[in-house]
């Protein structure tokens, strides 16, 4: 996915695809000839396939024919899943249904599905609750999973958190829920990590020796978590100037460690922790 120049408020984008490993590339489909502008259609006009791409943004494929897009028309619309089974030809959303306890909003997507096991059908996506009442503090954070490659959402146990996340299968994930607190002020943030192994159904606090936020004294907040089994994690926390902390954990959470970004003016972590900073566009020197 190429974004080009772009006026005020707009999302364009436009789709490639390779067959020899980058060495060529042809243009699969674009925004060109999308007619939808801010919140100018009906739900029904908009949820329909289109033989266009409805906006640019971020894009996984799971093979060569299905892929996702999570991107949103205008920047000041709610974002929204859209699916291709056809290499992107034609794109069409998909709508993440309500929790049976939540009313009067909306379900906005925070990310990509992401699936487990090569082959396997089981993946989850995640998405937030706005309600409609613009002075409404019921937010939240709802898992969705999927047995099916993704053509159906199922959503399970809302979550009261706007917090980051990382599953390691289907089942087995984690989500760090900070309190509420001002993102430019320098006091210490509090925040409960909770885990779940199963799906998002149940969740229960991580009970820890040394938690996060004794790394969150200055006003940090945890912005990214990359667990790779049951024990081993990484964290990254970043305060208003974007000063950034690596933490490691080798015991599930229990405790966790800052991690030295320099030895002697060398860059001294590992390659996993090097990835997971460059993804987070955290830039260390």
């Amino acid at each position: 996915m190429l974004i080009p120049d772009r006026g005020m408020n707009s999302s364009p984008g436009d789709l490639y695809r390779t067959d020899n490993g980058g060495e060529n590339w042809r243009r699969v489909n674009s925004t060109e000839g999308n007619p939808f502008e801010g919140d100018n259609y009906t739900q029904a006009e908009f949820e329909s396939r289109h033989p266009y791409l409805l906006c640019g943004g971020a894009i996984t494929f799971r093979n060569a024919s299905t892929g996702w897009l999570c991107g949103s028309i205008a920047s000041t619309t709610p974002g929204f899943l859209s699916i291709t089974r056809d290499g992107g030809l034609t794109w069409q959303v998909q709508t993440l249904p309500l929790p049976s306890s939540l009313h009067d909003g909306r379900m906005v997507p925070i990310g990509l599905p992401h699936f487990f096991q090569m082959g396997g059908k089981d993946g989850i996506t995640v998405a937030e609750f706005w309600p409609n009442g613009h002075d409404s503090t019921n937010f939240c954070t709802v898992i969705y999973s999927s047995q099916d490659d993704g053509l159906n959402w199922q959503p399970t146990t809302p979550v009261n958190s706007r917090g980051v996340w990382d599953f390691i299968s289907a089942r087995k994930g984690w989500i760090w829920s900070p309190e509420a607190h001002s993102t430019d002020s320098t006091a210490p943030v509090k925040g409960t990590r909770y885990r779940t192994d199963d799906g998002g159904a149940s969740w229960r606090p991580v009970n820890a020796e040394k938690s996060l936020e004794e790394y969150l004294t200055h006003g940090e907040d945890i912005v990214q978590l990359d667990f790779v089994d049951d024990e081993y994690g990484w964290a990254i926390a970043r305060d208003e100037h974007n000063l950034t902390q690596l933490l490691k954990t080798t015991d599930g959470g229990v405790t966790w460690t800052k991690l030295a970004l320099k030895i002697g003016g060398k860059r001294v972590f590992s390659q996993r922790a090097q990835a997971l900073v460059t993804s987070s566009r955290s830039f260390l020197t």
